[in-house]
């Protein structure tokens, strides 16, 4: 062989050596070992459906499973001990700590590690929380969020006395400002539509008296939320206040309200709270919508017959005693004052047609109306005059034993 053939062998070989060196220099072999991979071996990876929002916790139908793109691979090794596994169920109520966008890979790193603040740690100092199961149409369409504020009404029908005398339907303000700090019984904020049939669950953050009063109105009329503007409304946020400040461990929270008549006297309430002596019922109902006190009706007159032995006087007999346990003679002349009959209001739904005296209606929790069977059995009353006297025909006249308890589901 001549001798410029070798060297021109060798000159080739030299450049062969020196573009193979450059080539693997620059990571041309690598990017083909990474395409050939992704080609050869799909790889599934969790990404998302739609846009996702910075707070809001996501559900498994917000996130989809699909292919490794071949643009994709170098992000994907770089992270591949945070890439979350192609699951749906992965991502169930974890809560993004910025925007993500759609089609996006997910990573551990973009999601909060930490659980939601508990129930107990977002209530402020001498507070309490209180769960109200209110119908869409009464609480905003049901597009109240957490940190709102919002004010609690109740709607009843009021009637005067026994026999639910003059009713009237009146709706009056029982709570005002009431923070929401959880909704639909979870911690974390859903992007979720509810559907229109079923009521939606709210905590809200009240004085103990007036969770008290809360308590007690579930059972009274038709409780309904009004949003109302606050400066301290911090929607989708809510505040740690699991270390509270000095000034807030040092100088106790007043509830008053100079001026509002209504609010005038809270802490007296709250203090009685506290202590146990308080009892929430009709009166503070009577008291919140404004009722005039009933004048108490005198019942029948009694009657007295004095019985004579010839010309000496015997015994008296009293008829239309007011204590029936009374004996209906006396050596005496009966002189105690007849005590009139008490009148007090009487607070039920407005969708009833009259109170039931047995208990709350079978509705759930101001969940809608009542039933028919439970507007039926509400014409049981066994205190009215009329039913005591017999002067009624019909079913409660001929009704015996009162109907079974019904009580909320």
């Amino acid at each position: 062989m001549k001798a410029s053939t070798l060297f021109v062998l060798s000159i080739a070989l030299l450049v062969g050596l020196g573009a193979a060196a450059g080539a693997r220099y620059v990571g041309l072999f690598e990017r083909k070992a990474a395409e050939t991979t992704v080609r050869g071996e799909p790889i599934m990876v969790l990404v998302a459906a739609r846009e996702l929002s910075e707070g809001i916790a996501i559900t498994s139908a917000d996130v989809r499973i699909r292919e490794l793109r071949p643009d994709e691979a170098a992000l994907y090794e770089q992270n591949k001990a945070n890439v979350l596994p192609p699951i749906l169920t992965a991502v169930q109520m974890r809560v993004p700590k910025t925007s993500i966008k759609a089609d996006d890979l997910l990573r551990r790193t973009q999601f909060e590690e930490k659980m939601a603040v508990p129930l107990t740690r977002r209530l402020d100092p001498d507070m309490r929380a209180v769960i109200l199961m209110i119908p869409k149409e009464s609480s905003a369409g049901g597009v109240l969020q957490l940190g709102e504020y919002v004010d609690v009404m109740l709607t009843c029908r009021i009637c005067e006395g026994p026999n639910c005398e003059r009713p009237v339907i009146k709706t009056a303000c029982i709570a005002k400002e009431c923070q929401i700090i959880a909704k639909r019984n979870n911690l974390n904020t859903l992007l979720t539509s509810d559907p229109d049939e079923k009521p939606i669950s709210y905590q809200l953050q009240v004085n103990p008296y007036r969770a008290a009063l809360l308590e007690y109105a579930k059972y009274k009329g038709q409780l309904s939320l009004v949003p109302v503007y606050s400066e301290k409304a911090t929607p989708l946020k809510i505040r740690d206040t699991s270390s509270p400040t000095s000034s807030e461990m040092m100088m106790p929270r007043s509830f008053n309200q100079m001026s509002s008549t209504e609010y005038v006297n809270e802490d007296e309430r709250v203090d009685k709270y506290n202590k146990g002596d308080l009892v929430v019922g009709d009166a503070d109902m009577e008291r919140i919508f404004k009722l005039s006190p009933l004048i108490p009706k005198s019942g029948p007159p009694q009657i007295r017959v004095r019985n004579v032995s010839g010309i000496q006087p015997r015994d008296v007999m009293v008829f239309g005693n007011a204590d029936p346990k009374a004996p209906a003679t006396s050596n005496q002349p009966a002189t105690a004052p007849e005590q009139p009959r008490q009148q007090n209001y009487q607070f039920f739904y407005p969708s009833q047609s009259r109170a039931p005296s047995f208990g709350p209606p079978t509705s759930s929790f101001n969940s809608g109306p009542l039933n028919s069977s439970s507007l039926a059995s509400a014409d049981y009353c066994p205190d009215c005059e009329k039913n005591k006297t017999g002067g009624t025909t019909g079913t409660a006249a001929k009704q015996t034993t009162p109907p079974p308890m019904i009580r909320p589901q």
